[in-house]
């Protein structure tokens, strides 16, 4: 039987995140909703932390019996799902208290659309409730269903790469050769791109901030993933949103004003690592990510100069204008 969402939540070796997922969906489940967990073949108590939750409510639980990697088992999430719609959501996500319900009644009032973004907001270390990441997220927007795609990237921005996403899962289980986009790593916005070539693609928005994302730093984990971030966040990532972007209708001016706002979350992790007096990711930087940015100026007046100058300015960056420019950001929202 057909659900109207599936929330699909790819996971691989991180049971107690998955559990931290699962029970806030536990705690506002809707029958119209079927819940899928693809486990890429972990090693640890996974399997069990979903069958805890499904004495509360129905799972479906795949187990790949050999790891797949991130882009083959997000798309065997479509694959798998059951929904009219699907959400992929991150295993380090959660669902705001009752941003499910909003997100159903709002997929149950507009028919056949095509590609949502769900805005949503950011919190550190333990969740508490939806007030504990307001003072991150971006503005709070109206619900638009039916945005044009100038409209859907300028509201998209840095969220292009992100999994908080709605797809229609027929459109995109329709896509030729889905394989294709292994490899890309950015799986979720190249089908996006791909199912909105369709001049009769729906594109809509949802403005309030229904998904919680964990951004809790943690600078030796991202030190040690720092050769793969700027292959990935570099001119790979440029490339998708550029490239994919363009061949599907959008504009390209606004599609790199998105990218530029992908770059500019690079700052608070450099920050952080030279704060850290860890220098050992700026080789990998001019090589793989300095082609990619040279060309804004955001980078020039921001991102560079944290490479270049010494670690002292680093910590007065953290210390002094961060703090500064985040309460300017909250009094103009």
């Amino acid at each position: 039987m057909e659900k109207l969402l599936t929330i699909a939540i790819p996971t691989y070796n991180r049971p107690e995140k998955t559990r931290r997922a699962l029970e806030a969906i536990a705690a506002q489940y809707d029958e119209r909703v079927e819940i899928l967990i693809c486990d890429d073949s972990t090693t640890n108590d996974t399997a069990k932390v979903v069958h805890d939750l499904q004495k509360k409510i129905p799972i479906n639980y795949i187990k790949n019996e050999i790891n797949l990697g991130y882009d083959k088992n997000f798309i065997q999430c479509f694959r798998k799902a059951f929904g009219k719609y699907v959400l992929l959501m991150g295993d380090d996500d959660l669902i705001v208290n009752g941003g499910l319900t909003h997100i159903l009644n709002v997929l149950s009032a507009n028919d056949n659309m095509t590609w949502i973004f769900i805005n949503f907001g950011s919190f550190r270390g333990e969740y508490v409730d939806e007030n504990s990441f307001y003072k991150y997220h971006g503005a709070i927007m109206p619900d638009n269903m039916s945005a044009s795609k100038d409209e859907f990237i300028d509201y998209a921005q840095s969220k292009i790469t992100s999994l908080c996403c709605i797809l229609n899962r027929e459109k995109v289980v329709a896509i030729n050769d889905l394989d294709k986009f292994i490899g890309t790593y950015f799986v979720q916005t190249c089908l996006g791109f791909e199912v909105t070539k369709d001049k009769d693609s729906k594109l809509g928005i949802i403005g309030k901030p229904c998904i919680a994302n964990d951004s809790s730093p943690n600078a030796a984990n991202i030190s040690n993933q720092m050769d793969k971030y700027f292959d990935l966040f570099g001119l790979n990532c440029k490339s998708i949103i550029c490239s994919f972007g363009v061949d599907s209708g959008y504009n390209l001016k606004k599609l790199k004003n998105c990218y530029g706002t992908v770059i500019k979350e690079w700052s608070g992790v450099f920050v952080a690592l030279k704060v850290n007096k860890d220098n050992s990711w700026i080789k990998s930087f001019w090589e793989l990510g300095y082609p990619a940015i040279r060309d804004y100026l955001y980078a020039w007046l921001f991102i560079i100069p944290i490479v270049i100058m010494p670690r002292w300015f680093s910590c007065l960056v953290q210390k002094i204008i961060r703090p500064i420019f985040r309460k300017l950001n909250r009094l103009n929202q």
